[in-house]
C-alpha cells in the first residue's frame, strides 16, 4: 500500500496565492483608515455647512424682520454658504469613493480567504435543467462564481455568468487570457473604477 503525501512548498516563490491576499488585506486596511479620516473630513464640513446655514438665516432675520442689519451683509453671509456646501459635496464624493474601494477590497479578501457568508452566490443563474450544473460547483454556496466575481453591476455578474454556463471557443479564452495578462498589474486602473 502506497501512502500518499501532500508536498510541502518551502521555497516562498511558490506560495503566489498568499501573496494577493496579502496585498488585498494591506490596501483594505489603509483604505480603512482613509476612509475613517475621510468620514471625519465629511462630519466637520456637514458641521460647517449647518453653522454657516445658521448664521445666513440669523443674519436674513436681522436684515428683514428686525430691520435691524444693513442689506449688504448678507453679501458676506451667501458666499461662505456657497463654499462650505461645495466642500461638503467634496468631502461626501471623496467618501464615497473610499468607502465603494474599501468595499471593493473587503470583497477581494473575502473572495481570497473563501469566506462565502460574505460572497455572492449567483443563486439566481442556477439552471435546474443542466445536466451537470450541481457537479460543477458553478453556482451556490462554495462555487466557482463565489471565487471568481467580483462585478458590482447586474450587467457584470450576467455576463460572468454566461461565460459561465457556455464554453469559449479557443480563440475566445486566448484573448481573454491576454486580456487577464495585460490588467494583472494594474491596480491603479482597477481602483479607479472600483472607487468609481
Amino acid at each position: 500500500m502506497v501512502a500518499w503525501r501532500i508536498p510541502v512548498i518551502t521555497d516562498p516563490s511558490l506560495v503566489e496565492e498568499a501573496q494577493p491576499l496579502e496585498f488585498y488585506r494591506r490596501r483594505s486596511s489603509e483604505i480603512g483608515v482613509r476612509t475613517d479620516d475621510a468620514r471625519r473630513a465629511y462630519d466637520t464640513a456637514r458641521m460647517a455647512l449647518a453653522i454657516s446655514l445658521l448664521l445666513t438665516f440669523t443674519a436674513l432675520y436681522q436684515i428683514f424682520v428686525a430691520k435691524a442689519w444693513p442689506v449688504w451683509s448678507v453679501a458676506v453671509a451667501i458666499p461662505v454658504v456657497v463654499y462650505t456646501a461645495y466642500q461638503t459635496r467634496r468631502c461626501q464624493d471623496r467618501l464615497r469613493k473610499l468607502q465603494s474601494l474599501h468595499d471593493y477590497y473587503a470583497k477581494g479578501v473575502a473572495r481570497l480567504g473563501l469566506a462565502w457568508d460574505a460572497l455572492d452566490e449567483g443563486s439566481d443563474f442556477i439552471d435546474p435543467r443542466h445536466l451537470y450544473a450541481t457537479d460543477l460547483d458553478l453556482f451556490g454556496r462554495g462555487s466557482v462564481f463565489q471565487v471568481l466575481c467580483s462585478a458590482r453591476t447586474k450587467a457584470g455578474r450576467e455576463r460572468l455568468a454566461s461565460w459561465m454556463k457556455a464554453a469559449a471557443t479557443l480563440d475566445e479564452a486566448r484573448a481573454r487570457q491576454a486580456a487577464i495578462s495585460e490588467l494583472l498589474p494594474r491596480n491603479d486602473l482597477r481602483e479607479t473604477i472600483a472607487a468609481a
